[in-house]
C-alpha cells in the first residue's frame, strides 16, 4: 500500500465524536502476511513527520514498546469491528466525564445483558468486550453522572489498543461550513 492510499483509507474511517483534540478514527490494520491488528486509534497530529514509508504503533497501556510497520506491508485499513458505535460514543462524550479524567457507563447488548465500565483517558472508543462480542452487538450506552453511586460490579475498562499518529499535513480535517 502506498502512503497516499494509506492516508485515504484512514480518512474513510468514521471519526469518533470525541471532543478532544486530536480527532480519533478507531480502525483496524490488515497486513499482507494475513495478520490483523484489531484496535488502532488513528490520531491526527498538528506537527510531525508526514506519512512516508512506515507507521509507528504505540501500545496502550504504555510501556509495552512501540511497533514499526512498513506501509508497504499493510493490505488494508478499515473500521474496527470492536469500536464503540459512533452514536453511543457521542452519548458518553455529550454527558461528559463522570470524574476528572474518567467515564463510568453501562453498556447494553442486543442479548439483553448489561455490563458496567470505568474507562480512563480522553478516548473511550475500545471498551473491553466479552469474548465473541463486537461493537455491533452494543445497543445502548447509559452514562453515570458524578452524583450517582458507581454501578457494581464493574466488568472492565478499555481494551488494549494502539495509537497511530498521523501528521495533519497528511490528513486534513474536513471543512466545516461556517
Amino acid at each position: 500500500m502506498s502512503p497516499d492510499r494509506f492516508v485515504r483509507a484512514v480518512r474513510e474511517i468514521e471519526q469518533s465524536p470525541s471532543w478532544s483534540d486530536p480527532i480519533p478514527r478507531p480502525g483496524k490494520l490488515v497486513l499482507r502476511n494475513g495478520k490483523s491488528i484489531e484496535r488502532v486509534l488513528f490520531l491526527e497530529r498538528l506537527e510531525g513527520v508526514p506519512c512516508t514509508d512506515e507507521i509507528v504503533l504505540e501500545p496502550l497501556p504504555r510501556g509495552l514498546g512501540g511497533v514499526r510497520i512498513p506501509i508497504a506491508s499493510v493490505e488494508r485499513v478499515e473500521e474496527s469491528p470492536f469500536r464503540l458505535p459512533t452514536q453511543l460514543a457521542e452519548k458518553a462524550y455529550r454527558a461528559g466525564e463522570t470524574g476528572m479524567g474518567y467515564y463510568i457507563f453501562t453498556l447494553a447488548f442486543v442479548d439483553g445483558s448489561r455490563l458496567n465500565y470505568l474507562c480512563d483517558g480522553p478516548h473511550i472508543d475500545f471498551p473491553e468486550l466479552p469474548d465473541g462480542t463486537t461493537g455491533s452487538m452494543i445497543c445502548d450506552l447509559i452514562p453515570c453522572s458524578h452524583e450517582e453511586p458507581m454501578p457494581q460490579p464493574l466488568f472492565g475498562g478499555l481494551a488494549d489498543y494502539y495509537w497511530c499518529w498521523i501528521s495533519r499535513e497528511t490528513i486534513q480535517r474536513p471543512e466545516v461550513n461556517r
